[in-house]
């Protein structure tokens, strides 16, 4: 079993990612899905031991090629695709382009953010999940807490602050 935070649109709280971190539990991995518009090393140093992901989010372009616009990467059993979402059209509320993508690089789950709404879909094999914002929307302050299970399976579990 692996244990996930997602977190995205941090928007400079430091202190929200920290409140997150901490209610996560001692995560086995954290994945950042851009516009934390701070040092990505700030967010590492939090970390501390735990894996991050980091990718560039719209408000992320003074990090330049420092941070990856995407992602993609395998645990056990699944094959994620990771990006911020700007560039996938998906402040217009159609996730169709970000489904066809996550699809071409063979990824069973798609994270995304941007639009700070949680968001949890389900198209041609793909899992596709927003964690919401950090900094607030009309989610609120929130988070994902994603487990992977030995079996395979996958469990969501969407947090506010």
């Amino acid at each position: 079993m692996e244990r996930i935070l997602v977190c995205s649109d941090i928007h400079r709280n430091l202190t929200n990612f920290q409140s997150a971190l901490e209610e996560a539990d001692r995560p086995d991995r954290i994945l950042l899905l851009g516009d934390l518009e701070r040092d990505p090393e700030e967010f590492r140093c939090l970390a501390g031991m735990i894996p991050c992901v980091i990718v560039r989010g719209n408000c992320d372009r003074v990090f330049g090629d420092a941070l990856p616009e995407n992602a993609v990467f395998t645990l056990p059993g699944h094959t994620f695709f990771l990006t911020h979402g700007h560039r996938y059209g998906v402040r217009g509320g159609s996730y169709a382009a970000l489904f066809a993508e996550a699809q071409k690089r063979g990824a069973d789950i798609a994270l995304f953010g941007h639009i700070h709404r949680r968001v949890e879909e389900r198209a041609g094999g793909v899992l596709l999940l927003n964690p919401g914002a950090l900094k607030d929307g009309p989610s609120g302050r929130s988070f994902l807490l994603l487990t992977l299970r030995d079996d395979g399976g996958v469990e969501t579990e969407f947090r506010r602050l």
